[in-house]
């Protein structure tokens, strides 16, 4: 299995992660806050400096509303583990 490469930008992991994961059409989950929680997932939308859109996907893979968050309250971002793969292909059927 081949995975693809991912390009730091300007030194901003947060920034290069959701710039890949809009390119490639990969969802992501987002932890908020140090919450220890999946807080949120779906699909990268839009996103500028200091906030982040994104379309919600539940955990049946169907479409949940938008949501802006704002990007110093990021504090993980998964994208295209398992757990991703599953909501991309739950969602293909939705």
């Amino acid at each position: 299995q081949s995975h693809k490469d991912i390009k730091l930008l300007e030194n901003n992991l947060i920034i290069s992660m959701l710039k890949f994961a809009k390119e490639n059409e990969f969802i992501i989950t987002i932890e908020l806050l140090e919450s220890g929680l999946n807080d949120v997932q779906g699909y990268v939308k839009n996103f500028t400096d200091e906030k982040l859109m994104i379309l919600k996907i539940n955990d049946l893979g169907q479409k949940d509303g938008l949501s802006e968050i704002d990007l110093d309250a990021i504090t993980s971002i998964v994208c295209n583990s398992e757990d991703e793969n599953t909501l991309e292909i739950l969602a293909e059927i939705n």
